[in-house]
């Protein structure tokens, strides 16, 4: 608008201001009279009056507008001031908000904390006890290997101090045998095996047999009816050996060792230990006196200032020989018996056994039924004179049976043993 306005005031100057240069113009400069220059003069003090109050009009505008403009920014201002003052009251109320619920959602996590802090402390607790049993279980696992450690040095050690031992061993049996009371044929060799230092040494087992057929002292008169059982007791004995070898355990089976039986008791064991003190070893003594059967043992293994000894088993051989023949009697008797009744007579039944052993037979009865009357008048069967029982090949095996007892003495040395 203030625009407009000045151009209209500079558009009407212009036009006075042209029409007066044209004038001169046409008149020329010399016709210039002193009416044409109070005109100009006029003319000018108008435009000079219309610029003043163009000038005033604007000012006035200006100011008006000024003013206006004042005005207009001070409603804005108070209107900012409102809405300012709207804006912190929304934020004050805002931050209350907030600070209520930064408080309740602060109490909330405070509460989960306390709450979750005697789970945590519970937790750990748990964990602490099973680090500590794992603890305990390691140090355990690993006391158990410094045990076993502890016990392969201890083998290791007690295994090199048998080796200085086993030196002065072979001197000792060499002595021995000079002296003529060493009781076994083998020789060093065959006594003392090189094995290696970290295998389990095997298990020597030597035997004496009630009656040596090759005794160089010859077989007492007492025991010249004993069955002949040496070679019975080396068959169990080997197939026992055998089941321990499958097992890996190692048993050095030496049968045949023994030179006399005038070697017996534990004079002999003792004079065994002190050269073979150095070797796992037993011995079953197997000896006969006045009618009776004894079973002595000796066995000792590595590190053992003495040997173990002691009798496993004794009883009347004879009467226990006996005790088979009788059994084979009773039944041989009841089958006899059986054919009579069956056919009338026992022939066809005595044909089979052959005449010599049917009256034998018969006579062994005879003998049966007078120990029997003997018992029942009181006294001791074994005491009757004539007791002559022929003794057949089954006797003697069943009676091997009854005294292979022998074993059971080697099972159980064995078992200590290994």
């Amino acid at each position: 608008m203030i625009g407009q306005f000045l151009g209209n005031i500079f558009s009407g100057f212009a036009k006075n201001f042209g029409y007066a240069t044209s004038g001169l113009a046409i008149g020329g400069l010399q016709t210039v009279n002193a009416g044409r220059q109070l005109e100009y003069n006029k003319q000018r003090d108008a435009a000079s009056f219309k610029l003043a109050t163009a000038r005033l009009q604007w000012e006035e505008l200006s100011r008006r507008k000024s003013l206006d403009f004042q005005c207009e920014q001070n409603e804005l201002n108070r209107r900012l001031s409102a809405e300012m003052a709207w804006t912190n009251q929304l934020l004050t109320e805002k931050e209350g908000i907030l600070n209520r619920e930064l408080q309740e959602k602060w109490k909330r996590i405070d509460h989960d904390f306390r709450a979750n802090e005697g789970q945590l402390t519970r937790e750990n607790a748990i964990q602490l006890a099973n680090f500590h049993r794992e603890t305990l279980i390691c140090l355990h696992e690993k006391q158990k290997e410094l045990q076993l450690e502890l016990k392969r040095i201890d083998f290791q050690i007690a295994l090199e101090i048998e080796l200085l031992r086993r030196e002065t061993s072979l001197a000792t049996i060499v002595e021995q045998r000079r002296a003529n009371n060493w009781p076994l044929t083998l020789d060093q060799g065959q006594l003392l095996v090189q094995s290696d230092s970290t295998s389990l040494l095997p298990l020597r087992i030597l035997i004496s047999p009630p009656v040596l057929r090759h005794d160089p002292m010859g077989i007492p008169e007492s025991a010249r009816s004993f069955p002949e059982i040496e070679t019975s007791l080396k068959t169990k004995l080997r197939e026992f050996v055998q089941q321990f070898e499958q097992r890996q355990r190692p048993i050095a089976f030496l049968p045949g060792a023994w030179i006399s039986k005038k070697f017996h008791g534990e004079a002999v064991f003792l004079n065994i230990f002190q050269g073979l003190s150095t070797e796992p070893t037993l011995i079953i003594d197997a000896s006969l006196e006045r009618g009776r059967y004894f079973l002595d043992y000796c066995f000792w293994a590595i590190g053992w200032s003495k040997p173990n000894t002691g009798t496993a088993f004794t009883d009347s051989w004879r009467e226990a020989l006996f005790g088979m023949t009788k059994a084979r009697l009773q039944v041989w008797k009841a089958r006899r018996d059986a054919y009579e009744a069956r056919e009338g007579n026992t022939t066809g039944f005595d044909q089979v056994f052959g005449t010599k052993l049917v009256e034998k037979s018969l006579a062994d009865l005879q003998i049966i039924e007078r120990e029997r009357q003997a018992y029942a008048i009181g006294e001791d069967p074994s005491q009757l004179p004539g007791r002559d029982y022929t003794i057949l090949e089954a006797d003697t095996e069943a009676f091997c049976d009854y005294i292979r007892c022998s074993i059971v003495v080697g099972g159980m040395a064995a078992d200590e043993y290994f």
